[in-house]
Formats: structure tokens, sequence, C-alpha cells
């Protein structure tokens, strides 16, 4: 079952183009890592989903059609979770029941699974700042929505706060839950989403599953005495790519059909022996810097 489909979503302010002929696609179960820098649309795509701003130009539609009032299938955190902190956790969830117009049963399971059953009667201005995001994701399962969206959820969270949230998450999809989740943290995306689009001034550029964005690509880690000298030989091996600085180290690619053993018998026959040489594996984050450096690439020749 497809979650969201949207078509061509535009939206503009003034010269300002926060989204431009967005096109993507959510299948039921995905869990969906929205990324980008800032500035870049995701917020504003959100946004236009959850019917808080209008797009200029484009559609979406939202569970194939099949409801009438999609959104009361859908769980969100936009932005800041907002809290009555005078009251009790309970008391918020009671809040949030009463205006998703479902039954309060069910809330105690609720508290228990996002880890607050044992403080859900306190006052939410005695929470800590992970224990407030934990409220905030139970008054999203309120409901048992269908999708759940989470913009920037570890946001200001301390390690063991992100940690906490993330498990929280991961638990949260492995029930089978569809999810998008918005993110600056590459590395948490890469540990929780099945899926990823990538915005960069307001358009889609990447898309597709994270292992597919993450096929490893043939890169080394050297590092010698004379970086100077090593770039000048590097670049006359058969397998050679192309490389790049990192501080002291050189991060080198190469062709397909070469490795580090040929690399390294080929430096030592021009007398070079190199103090590292170790396979780099890729990360979600080389992944985004390099599209982010190709789109910039391609824009500026367009």
């Amino acid at each position: 079952m497809c979650i969201i489909k949207t078509n061509g979503l535009t939206k503009h302010y003034g010269r300002v183009r926060a989204l431009e002929n967005l096109n993507l696609e959510l299948k039921k179960g995905e869990v969906l890592g929205l990324l980008g820098p800032n500035g870049s649309g995701k917020t504003t795509t959100l946004s236009i989903l959850l019917g808080i701003i209008k797009p200029d130009l484009g559609s979406y539609l939202w569970f194939e059609g099949k409801y009438d009032r999609p959104l009361l299938k859908v769980g969100s955190i936009l932005e800041t979770p907002n809290h009555y902190t005078y009251l009790s956790g309970w008391e918020n969830l009671r809040i949030v029941a009463h205006i998703k117009k479902v039954p309060e049963t069910g809330l105690m399971e609720i508290a228990d699974q996002v880890g607050l059953k044992g403080r859900i009667y306190s006052r939410v201005s005695t929470y800590s700042l992970g224990m407030r995001q934990r409220l905030a994701i139970a008054c999203s399962l309120i409901g048992d929505p269908e999708l759940l969206i989470f913009d920037e959820p570890t946001n200001g969270l301390d390690p063991q706060g992100i940690a906490e949230v993330r498990k929280l998450i991961n638990d949260i999809a492995g029930t089978g839950k569809t999810i998008i989740m918005a993110s600056h943290i590459l590395s948490e995306v890469e540990k929780i989403c099945s899926h990823t689009a990538v915005l960069n001034n307001g358009r889609l550029i990447a898309s597709g599953p994270v292992a597919e964005l993450l096929k490893q690509t043939n890169s080394y880690l050297l590092a010698y005495r004379d970086a100077e000298k090593l770039q000048e030989v590097l670049t006359g091996f058969e397998g050679y790519v192309s490389h790049h600085f990192d501080g002291e180290a050189v991060h080198t690619e190469l062709e397909e059909n070469f490795d580090g053993t040929d690399l390294n018998a080929y430096l030592h026959s021009r007398g070079i022996s190199v103090s590292t040489l170790a396979f780099k594996e890729r990360k979600l984050e080389d992944a985004f810097m390099d599209m982010l450096a190709k789109d910039k690439t391609s824009s500026s020749r367009a």
C-alpha cells in the first residue's frame, strides 16, 4: 500500500524556493529518513503533508484515498514538541486522546512503551528534555496511527537521550509502523531508516533504500610522511580514480578490479612504505556529502 504520494509539490516564499516539484512515494512499512541541510525544504514538506501550509503547485494523496480524514491516521512531532508543563504527563496524554476523540484505554500501555510509566503522574515541568521527547512520541502514538512523522526527534538531546530515542523509534518501527524521520544526525538515520530522501535547495536530489546509497566504493585511507610525494605517485597507479586530503591522511578511490594489495605493491615499487593503508567503509555521511557536492556542481553548470 502506498502511504503517501506527492506530485510536483512546489512552495515559494517570494524569491525563496522552499520546495520545487517534489515527487516522492512512501510505501507501508518503510522508515524514511528525510535529509538535507538547513533550508533544504524538509520542514516545508512535512508542513504541507500535515495540512499546516498549502503548496503553490502540485498535489499529494494519503493512503491511496482510502480515508475521508486521512490525518486521523497520522501521528506527528513537528519541530519542538509542546506540552502543558504545569500538568502531569498523564493529563497531557488524556488531553491528546480527547482531541483525537479516542478512548483513554491503552494510554498506560503507551506510557510504558516509551519508558515513562514510573513518572507519568509527575508534572512535565520536572521532566528532562529526553523525557519530554518521549512524552511527545507517546502523544503521537495515541489512536494507533498508520504513519508517524518525527521532525528532528533527537534535537538537543545528550548522547544518552539520543540513544534512548533511537531505540524507541527502532522498537516502534519493529512493530511494522511506517515512519518519516527528518534529522540532521546522519548516523542516527543510518541506524534507524530503511529508505532515505535527500533534499537540497528545495529539490529532491536522491532517494531510495539506504543500502543502495551506501553501496561500497573501493576506497582506501593512506598515511605517509610526505603527502605531496604520495599524491604524485598515486596518480600514476593503473587503478587510480581520484583522491583527496583529510588532514595528514589521503583518501583514494580505486577502480573496481584493484585492491589495497595491488596499491601497496605499486607504492613499494616506487619506494614508498605507507604507515597506514586501510579499506574505508562508506557511511551515510559520506554519501550525503557526495550528493550535495555533485548537486552543487551540476547546478553551477546549469
